[in-house]
């Protein structure tokens, strides 16, 4: 039997012929079987419905021109691929950014001079945050690596074969980051001259030429606090040797000051105040400011002579971080900022250090002051160092508690002048280095690889000027003092008494 067939031989909403499915072997009819077959259904047709984003023509290779319709998104997708997003862009920016400041802290003079860059484009608020991250990472780096046995410190150079000296009145036990040396009180906070030393600067001020030129020895070996010792660590070596036996006018030593981080590695030089002045020099274009005065930046002639020279290193911090003044010759190269560490010498060849404005001869009414440089909190006051060490803020627009690579400046109780510098230090080791090498008053100068440096010189043997880097991984030849350069410093010459 044949099902019936609706007019026209379709299926009821169907658009093909029943007798041709039929004839191909098709399904019959919607609801009718086929004789000897189970009941079927017609497919439904399904409707698309009316998309609610715009449809896009497209041109298909051997087909007319028809709309494509694009991909509709899951609610909720974009919301969460968003935040994703943002995240890994923030990561690859700071990941650069970290980046850029490995190159600062390992390329030389083009490594400083990108970081001048970024400050002056992100702020040097944000460039200090960003490189004290970095600088954090490394020192894990370090210490890690120095557990595996790798990165290992050495002695600078050989143990001593002529020592200094002997001691100036510190036992070996001030030899130590931590305590104020025995030779140190609250009375005898250093107001030093290179000929004298006196209590008070008020005092020393008016009597420097006619006191009395008192003995002066050199530093007293420093006691390790790190095990094993290296060779020769914390024995004081003669640079530069005086008029008198037994009492050098340039020496030196190194020592580490950081049990935590062994192979941070203090240098030091020692002037010994009755033969030596201590000099100043502005940059050509540094410290800078809103003043505008450039400096000559180089040595004078007279000083460049061989066994006039002794030593040079570098000064403070830039105009841009924390606006800390300097004075040379009558000539402000930046205002004084009151409260600040003070370097000062007066005309007699004094050297004073203190903050300016609470000592009386540490202020623009002193008219016997020759030069000053300021650069930020004292590090060491009256023997002790000062809460301000660890107050990043305190230091301006820099790295505060970073550890990096720093210098710094001191006074002994006797008047001796002391430099120092060293890699992967803070603020606090690096005071705790002058402390131990008798300090009592201490400020910090310039941070950071490329800008710290010292120097000493020597007659060479076929004339003029023999050079000697105070440590052979510092950058600068020594040249650069004596041919001109764009940041300030100082320099220290022989005097005859």
């Amino acid at each position: 039997m044949v099902p019936p067939q609706t007019p026209g031989g379709a299926a009821p909403g169907d658009g093909l012929a029943d007798s041709a499915r039929v004839s191909a072997g098709g399904y019959p009819p919607a609801g009718r079987p086929f004789a000897d077959g189970p009941r079927r259904r017609a497919p439904r047709r399904i409707r698309r419905p009316t998309p609610p984003y715009p449809t896009l023509p497209v041109r298909a290779v051997g087909r007319s021109t028809g709309t494509q319709q694009l991909p509709r998104v899951r609610p909720g997708r974009a919301s969460h691929a968003r935040p994703i997003r943002r995240a890994g862009l923030a990561l690859a920016v700071l990941a650069c950014t970290l980046a850029f400041f490995a190159l600062t802290q390992a390329n030389g003079q083009g490594g400083a001079a990108l970081a001048d860059g970024i400050r002056a484009v992100a702020g040097p608020v944000a460039a200090a945050q960003v490189e004290g991250g970095y600088l954090a990472v490394r020192d894990g780096a370090r210490r890690a690596l120095y557990q595996l046995g790798i990165g290992r410190p050495t002695a600078p150079w050989a143990p001593p074969t002529k020592v200094a000296g002997p001691a100036n009145g510190l036992p070996a036990a001030s030899g130590t980051a931590s305590g104020p040396p025995p030779a140190a009180s609250a009375a005898a906070t250093p107001r030093a001259t290179a000929a004298t030393t006196t209590s008070s600067t008020s005092a020393a001020a008016g009597s420097a030429a006619s006191a009395p030129q008192p003995t002066v020895a050199p530093p007293g070996a420093i006691a390790p606090i790190v095990s094993p010792a290296l060779p020769g660590e914390g024995q004081w070596s003669v640079v530069t040797p005086g008029p008198t036996p037994g009492q050098p006018l340039v020496s030196k030593t190194f020592w580490r000051p950081d049990p935590v981080r062994p192979y941070a590695l203090v240098t030091l030089l020692a002037f010994n105040p009755q033969g030596t002045r201590l000099r100043m020099v502005a940059g050509t274009s540094q410290p800078g400011g809103p003043l505008g005065n450039g400096g000559p930046g180089i040595i004078p002639a007279a000083d460049q002579q061989p066994g006039v020279l002794l030593a040079a290193f570098n000064g403070g911090f830039k105009e841009a971080n924390g606006a800390f003044g300097m004075m040379v010759n009558g000539k402000v190269y930046v205002p004084p900022v009151a409260g600040s560490g003070t370097i000062a010498v007066t005309r007699q060849g004094q050297v004073l250090m203190g903050l300016w404005g609470s000592d009386p001869a540490l202020s623009s009414a002193n008219t016997d002051l020759v030069a000053w440089r300021q650069n930020g909190p004292l590090l060491i006051n009256q023997g002790a160092i000062t809460s301000l060490t660890d107050n990043i803020a305190a230091w301006g627009q820099t790295i505060g508690g970073a550890y990096t690579w720093r210098s710094g400046i001191g006074l002994t109780a006797n008047g001796t002048l002391l430099y120092a510098a060293g890699d992967a230090l803070s603020a606090r080791t690096l005071a705790g280095a002058l402390r131990a090498a008798g300090a009592v008053t201490a400020l910090q100068l310039d941070i950071n690889p490329f800008w710290v440096r010292a120097f000493t010189y020597s007659p060479a043997p076929g004339g003029g000027l023999a050079i000697d880097k105070l440590q052979s991984t510092m950058y600068g030849t020594g040249h650069e003092y004596l041919r001109g350069d764009s940041r300030d410093f100082f320099y220290v010459t022989r005097h005859q008494p």
